[in-house]
């Protein structure tokens, strides 16, 4: 559905969900972009995130080479 660049930072929160105004549609307990985030930064990588609402977002994970 697409994310607000306002909440571009946010998304990675623990236990943050982005107010779609459908929050008792919406499954889940904000956990899993954290725990993304986590991993990444214990391997020194980068998330990139690419999101217009309305059209969808793109994550991108980026490792390092070792």
């Amino acid at each position: 559905i697409g994310i607000a660049q306002s909440e571009h930072r946010k998304i990675f929160e623990k236990f943050y969900r982005v107010s779609s105004g459908h929050g008792h549609e919406t499954k889940g307990t904000g956990l899993g972009l954290a725990l993304v985030k986590n991993i990444i930064d214990a391997h020194q990588g980068l998330i990139t995130l690419q999101s217009k609402p309305g059209e969808g977002s793109t994550f991108i994970l980026h490792f390092p080479r070792k």
